[in-house]
C-alpha cells in the first residue's frame, strides 16, 4: 500500500493524472483520494488474511507430517494418496553411504569425489557436487524430523541415518566452519614441496586448509585413487 501511495504522489509531482479504469473515483479530488486509500487498505487486508490462511493450512499439513509440496528430498518419494514422504530404499543407500564416508574423511568434497568415483549417480543421473552433498548432510529429514518455521514434526518412519550418526556429522560441519579462512595472498603451507604418495603428483593448497592430490581433481579423465589429504 505504501508503494502504491508513493507511486501516485510521484505521478502527481510530475503533473501526471492518475485515473482508474475500473473504479469511478478521481484521484485529483480529496474525496477520490480518500476512496482510493480506503480501497487500497481493504485490498491489503484481504491479501494479508489470505496469506494467513495459506500459512495456517501449511502449518497444519506439516504438523500432520504431510509434505509441503515441491520435489521431495533425495532419498524420498512422494505418496499422492497419503500426501506424505516415503523412504526410497535405493536412494537411501546412497544417503547412508554419504554420512558414513563423511564421518571418516570429514570433507564434503571428498564425499562427492568418492561417490563419483564409485559411479553412484544423482537422481538425475549426473555427478555429485559439493553443494548438493552439503545440503544432504545438513538436512534433518534424514534424522526423522520435518521443520517449517517453528513447527517441528518427529517422524521416525522417515529416518534414514541413526541419530548419533547425524549428530556427529553436524558436529564435524560445525567445527570445520569455525576454521579461520585463509587470506587470498597467503601461501599454503608446503605447497609445491609435497607429493601424492600414490601417483607422485604435486599436492596443491585449497580452501579446505590442507593440500590434496591435484590429479584427483582433474576433469581430463585422469583420476588418482588417493582419497586422503595431508592433515
Amino acid at each position: 500500500m505504501r508503494d502504491l501511495i508513493e507511486l501516485v504522489e510521484y505521478f502527481k509531482a510530475c503533473n501526471v493524472a492518475v485515473k482508474s479504469v475500473t473504479e469511478p473515483f478521481d484521484l485529483n479530488t480529496p474525496i477520490g483520494e480518500c476512496v482510493f486509500n480506503m480501497m487500497g487498505n481493504f485490498a491489503q487486508l484481504e491479501h494479508k488474511t489470505m496469506m494467513e490462511r495459506i500459512n495456517l493450512g501449511l502449518r497444519r499439513r506439516w504438523e500432520q507430517g504431510k509434505w509441503k509440496g515441491g520435489v521431495p528430498p533425495f532419498g524420498y518419494d512422494y505418496n499422492k494418496e497419503t500426501e506424505k514422504l516415503e523412504v526410497n530404499e535405493e536412494e537411501a543407500k546412497t544417503v547412508r553411504k554419504m554420512f558414513r564416508h563423511y564421518l571418516r574423511v570429514k570433507s564434503i568434497r571428498m564425499v562427492a569425489n568418492y561417490l563419483n568415483r564409485k559411479g553412484t549417480p544423482t537422481r538425475n543421473g549426473g555427478k555429485w557436487i559439493d553443494s548438493t552433498v552439503g545440503v544432504i548432510l545438513s538436512r534433518e529429514t534424514y534424522n526423522g524430523v520435518l521443520k517449517i518455521g517453528d513447527v517441528v514434526s518427529k517422524l521416525p518412519e522417515l529416518r534414514i541415518v541413526g541419530k548419533r550418526t547425524f549428530e556427529k556429522a553436524q558436529e564435524i560441519r560445525k567445527k570445520r566452519r569455525t576454521f579461520r579462512p585463509r587470506r587470498k595472498h597467503e601461501e599454503p603451507l608446503m605447497e609445491g614441496g609435497v607429493f601424492c604418495h600414490n601417483c607422485g603428483t604435486v599436492l596443491f593448497g585449497e580452501m579446505r586448509y590442507c593440500p590434496e592430490c591435484g590429479t584427483k581433481q582433474m576433469r581430463s579423465g585422469i583420476q588418482c585413487v588417493n582419497e586422503q589429504a595431508v592433515p
